[in-house]
Formats: structure tokens, sequence, C-alpha cells
């Protein structure tokens, strides 16, 4: 019982960082998630999304993502942290010491595949301005 309680108690504070973002579809460095703006004008045409505009959701989805998991992942290395220093038996520190692994290995993933993609993306010749390095 208690292990679901703290479960719950981990998705709402998780909930509460996270929502604002999503409910906005604003993301963390201010301009839009979603690039494009659909109008109609005043001559009653419309302006359309384009592919240049695909391109930069997915870009803004990358970006988001890998500012939500280095940001979650700074909690679990304090989480593991805290751990560390208040335990008083060897499990904890295991426990602990499988945290930061974790931690560590699953962030050098996503770090690493990003790297990869803007890599790909630069030597494919990606517009610069879409790639905001």
């Amino acid at each position: 019982m208690q292990n679901l309680k703290n479960k719950i108690t981990y998705i709402f504070i998780l909930g509460i960082i996270l929502i604002p973002s999503f409910v906005k579809a604003d993301w963390i460095l201010g301009s839009q998630l979603v690039p494009c703006n659909p109008t109609i004008g005043e001559d009653g045409t419309m302006t359309k999304c384009g592919f240049g505009d695909l391109v930069q959701l997915a870009n803004n989805l990358i970006d988001f993502i890998i500012y939500i998991s280095v940001s979650v992942s700074a909690i679990m290395f304090a989480y593991a942290g805290f751990l560390y220093i208040t335990s008083s038996t060897s499990g904890n520190i295991e426990k602990a010491h499988s945290i930061f692994k974790s931690v560590g290995i699953g962030l050098i993933f996503i770090l690493g595949a990003w790297l990869i993609v803007k890599a790909v993306l630069v030597g494919l010749g990606a517009n610069q301005s879409l790639l905001n390095f």
C-alpha cells in the first residue's frame, strides 16, 4: 500500500510540473510548440501550413522532450543522492547506485540520440535556423 501511495505522489508532483506546458502548448524557451497558425485573411484566403512547419514541429517536439528528460533526470539524481546520504543499510546504498547508473545511462542515450539526429540534419543541409543550436 505504501508503494502505491509513493507512486501516486510521484505522478502527482510530475503532473504539477508538466501540465502547464501541455495546457498552453507553449514550451520552455517561449516559442510556440506548434509553429503554424493558419489564419483567414481579409480577402477570405486561408494561409496553410507547409512542410517547413512540420519539420519545425518535429524539431520543437524533440527539444521539448530533451528539456523534460533532463529535468526529470536531475530530479532522479537528487533523489538518488538523498537515498545515498541518508541510508543506513547497504540495500539503500545499492538502490542509490542503481538509480545513478540507470539515470546516467538513460541520459547519455537520450542526448546521444539527439546529437545524432542534429548531426544528420546538418549533414543533409537542413536550414540552420530550424536547428536552434
